[in-house]
């Protein structure tokens, strides 16, 4: 219960880990000409997070409304 006081969801304690431990992440992609590729791109950018946090966790963080 005490993690619950200082991170008072699950996805803020996700975040905060995250950006604690996630490797440097440049997001700044470049127009590979077709939504495809540049998703393709992005995913690849983005695999070092995937491989630290499980995907019901990144679930939890884009669906949950409480984010403002």
């Amino acid at each position: 219960m005490v993690i619950y006081l200082r991170w008072p969801q699950k996805y803020f304690l996700i975040l905060a880990a995250i950006s604690r431990q996630a490797p440097s992440i440049e997001l700044e992609i470049a127009d590979y000409g077709s939504l495809r590729e540049d998703l393709i791109v992005l995913f690849k950018v983005l695999d070092p997070i995937f491989e630290i946090i499980r995907p019901d966790d990144i679930r939890d963080v884009i669906s949950n409304e409480g984010i403002k």
